[in-house]
C-alpha cells in the first residue's frame, strides 16, 4: 500500500494573473481581478473557475449577466 503526502497549500488555487487592460472599460489586477467602470468585478482563478466579488447595489440580474460574458470574453481574448 502507497501513501500519498501533499505539501502544505499544495491544493489551494491560486489567482490567474491578468495583464494590463488596453481598454478603459475593465480594471485588471494582478490578482485575477477584473473591475468594470460601474463597480461590478470579478475574479478569476483559472480558464474554467470564477468567483463575481462585488455586484453594484440595483444593477439589474440581465446586466450581470451581460457583463460576466464580457469579462469571460476578454479574459479568453488575453489567455486563448
Amino acid at each position: 500500500m502507497s501513501t500519498l503526502r501533499l505539501k502544505p497549500n499544495s491544493r489551494k488555487t491560486t489567482p490567474l494573473n491578468i495583464p494590463k487592460p488596453t481598454k478603459s472599460e475593465w480594471e485588471f489586477s494582478d490578482t485575477g481581478v477584473m473591475v468594470h467602470k460601474s463597480g461590478f468585478s470579478i475574479q478569476f482563478f483559472n480558464s474554467e473557475e470564477c468567483e463575481i466579488i462585488n455586484i453594484p447595489k440595483d444593477m439589474p440580474l440581465s446586466s450581470i449577466r451581460d457583463l460576466s460574458n464580457k469579462a469571460m470574453k476578454a479574459r479568453n481574448r488575453r489567455f486563448g
